[in-house]
């Protein structure tokens, strides 16, 4: 039995490797369209390589693979595991410092324990792992499922993903702590519920250096002003530069431009948002930044209507608009 300072420590190093990263993108899944009369298209392998060659290229400093962004759900276990491997190898290939986080979470702990393992044994630097959809665990499962995950994949950091509009339960402040208190890698939380005041209770009851991350786009700004650590995001997959932007610029204590550079991203991030994700941000990246991928995504999501695609284009431009004039200014300033 670890003391208390052995878990802190230990804490602190799984910590260490990735406390620099404010901004994770969660990453899409490319599909094709299906063929032959099939319900699912396949998952276009070769789409990855671009795709991390993009996010290499526009600074992503972390990754989410098989999150609820990525259609995880209607995966079957090999397509997830050869999706991760596929974009491992890009990584790889690129090379550079991006983190890899691997959405290991299932209704089945059984499942859930078996993929978290699987991503220490291929590399990953740390597993985010969904409170069980449908099943709806009372607080002693929670902990039951969380500590198993933790103590049997011990040298792997475990972050929390937290959203009850996608699971039925809303995991509370002080269950939280109490795994985080027990088990030193499990470091960190995706926080997808607009309670700001749970933030401020997780802030106060889990350790120090407790890695909180808004799921939500458009609450990242308030949860980092309430001790956040920052977003595992899916608007950075249009712009990641700009949500970096406005984070740093927060925890730089230059509150008045991170409000600001947010407001010009509230376009941005209601774009990502105009119907269920990620059938905007499919669509927002094939048809803007990302010609070698298609908006197919699986049922029983369907693709985009025609009024949500006018709106989220309409967003969408408005964004840029305001972006381009955001960015003159600043130069009319160095001027």
């Amino acid at each position: 039995m670890d003391t208390l300072a052995e878990k802190d420590l230990k804490r602190s190093n799984f910590i260490d490797d990735l406390q620099d990263i404010d901004v994770i993108t969660a990453m899409p899944t490319p599909m094709l369209p299906p063929r032959n009369g099939k319900i699912n298209g396949a998952v276009d392998y070769d789409a990855v390589y671009p795709l991390i060659h993009y996010y290499l290229h526009h600074k992503v400093d972390g990754i989410l693979v098989g999150g609820s962004t990525g259609q995880e759900p209607t995966m079957d276990r090999h397509e997830k595991r050869k999706l991760v491997t596929t974009v491992l190898k890009a990584l790889k290939k690129e090379g550079g410092s991006t983190k890899l986080f691997v959405g290991t979470g299932s209704a089945s702990t059984q499942e859930t324990l078996e993929e978290t393992k699987w991503a220490a044994s291929i590399g990953a630097d740390a597993a985010v792992v969904i409170l069980p959809p449908q099943v709806k665990p009372n607080r002693d499962g929670q902990i039951y499922h969380y500590g198993l995950i933790a103590s049997q994949v011990p040298n792997l950091p475990i972050i929390i993903y937290n959203i009850p509009s996608r699971t039925g339960v809303n995991m509370q402040p002080d269950t939280v702590a109490e795994l985080a208190h027990r088990w030193p890698n499990i470091i960190g939380i995706k926080q997808s519920y607009p309670d700001l005041a749970q933030v401020e209770e997780m802030k106060k009851l889990c350790p120090e250096n407790f890695l909180i991350y808004s799921g939500d786009d458009n609450l990242t700004l308030e949860m980092l002003k309430r001790g956040a650590h920052g977003v595992i995001s899916v608007a950075s997959n249009m712009d990641n530069e700009a949500i970096v932007q406005m984070v740093t610029a927060y925890k730089k204590g230059r509150l008045t431009e991170a409000e600001h550079r947010n407001k010009i991203l509230d376009d941005l991030f209601n774009a990502c948002f105009v119907t269920t994700n990620p059938i905007s941000i499919q669509t927002l990246l094939s048809e803007n930044v990302a010609p070698w991928m298609t908006s197919t995504v699986r049922p029983p999501l369907t693709s985009m209507n025609p009024h949500d695609h006018q709106e989220m284009l309409k967003l969408y431009r408005t964004y840029l608009s305001k972006k381009h004039a955001f960015v003159a200014g600043l130069n009319n300033q160095r001027d």
